[in-house]
């Protein structure tokens, strides 16, 4: 009983650490887009 109960917390905390991973990655997303990046060449 109780490794069920382990196997139990494993999945809630791996689906946790998932979401959170997927919000990360869209977050990056959204800046790598959003975010204004000049080169080199366009400063001089």
């Amino acid at each position: 009983m109780k490794l069920k109960q382990d196997i139990s917390k494993t999945i809630a905390i791996r689906k946790a650490i998932d979401s959170e991973l997927k919000t990360v990655k869209e977050a990056m997303k959204i800046n790598a887009n959003d975010t204004p990046y000049k080169s080199c060449s366009e400063h001089s």
